[in-house]
């Protein structure tokens, strides 16, 4: 299955630099317009330079700036009239809201088919599957995940433990 691009700039978000992050967000914003840009167009309508461009590029697994806007072009001309991602408004129906939740979720375990390669899942499954202890650490709002993730890893019967204290953290990673 041909891979999403939009879908794996939203997937590798995080692991992007600060000035990668602001050319993230303007082809996320603009993917339309970004397909008529030449590359030097594009560094600066992101206040950035080429090499950071293509720094990102690379980051995506792309060798040529000339690449990344064709599988832009196929992305977009595939998509059904929907936006890839329509935030929810104050002044947004219920039907409107249960669309547009219903359509990122959707979009989410696409990109997710997408990106995930079944030699990482496999060693996912054979790391856990022979780790004497999983523990999972979340801060925040994140705690909630680790103690998701840790209720269903539990019911797996795996040894698994969570913490949401940054103390606690540092210890537990001490003994690991």
């Amino acid at each position: 299955m041909e891979k999403s691009v939009l879908g794996l700039i939203r997937v590798k978000y995080n692991t992007l630099s600060p000035t990668q992050k602001v050319v993230a967000d303007y082809v996320l914003e603009n993917a339309q317009n970004v397909i008529m840009l030449s590359l030097s167009t594009l560094a600066q309508a992101c206040n950035t330079s080429e090499t950071t461009i293509m720094r990102f590029l690379r980051k995506l697994n792309f060798d040529s700036y000339q690449v990344f806007r064709v599988k832009i072009a196929q992305e977009l001309s595939a998509e059904t009239t929907e936006s890839i991602y329509e935030e929810i408004k104050a002044d947004d129906s219920i039907e409107e809201v249960k669309k547009k939740v219903l359509h990122l979720t959707k979009s989410s375990i696409r990109d997710l088919n997408n990106i995930l390669e079944e030699k990482q899942l496999a060693a996912f499954v054979e790391a856990t599957a022979q780790a004497n202890r999983i523990i999972f650490m979340g801060v925040g709002a994140s705690a909630m995940i680790a103690a998701d993730a840790y209720h269903k890893f539990l019911r797996l019967g795996l040894n698994v433990v969570t913490c949401n204290d940054s103390h606690i953290m540092s210890i537990q990673c001490a003994h690991v």
